[in-house]
């Protein structure tokens, strides 16, 4: 998750992730500080980049199979990163817009309609 916080000297706007603990920001004007995520005074004058993820780059496929591009680990490494963004979104939620805010209601719907057939398809062989 990233964090945007305006330069004190040039007012331009830092993007920098919080998610890594500490490290030192630096803007082109030459003004750095030290982003500390558990200090309560970094989050002040600042905003959450919650979209940060709809504009990453699409990786170049070589010539794979799709059995090689879908293996079990991307999948895993998938639903973890999507679970972390959910997580990260429901502690922020007062910060959302509205319309984020409906999206992740609809993403927490389908996680639980997911689980509730996970549960009862293994409850029905578990009965048998």
């Amino acid at each position: 998750m990233y964090f945007i916080k305006n330069c004190p000297y040039c007012t331009k706007a830092l993007r920098f992730p919080i998610d890594r603990g500490k490290i030192l920001v630096r803007c082109g004007c030459g003004h750095s500080f030290v982003a500390d995520p558990d200090d309560p005074l970094l989050y002040r004058d600042g905003r959450f980049d919650l979209g940060a993820g709809k504009c990453r780059k699409k990786k170049a496929r070589g010539v794979q199979s799709r059995s090689e591009r879908m293996k079990l680990s991307s999948i895993r490494r998938w639903f973890i990163s999507f679970l972390y963004e959910l997580r990260y979104s429901v502690q922020n939620y007062r910060l959302l817009t509205k319309s984020d805010r409906l999206r992740l209601m609809l993403q927490l719907l389908a996680v639980f309609v997911f689980l509730s057939a996970l549960i009862s398809t293994i409850m029905i062989f578990v009965t048998r």
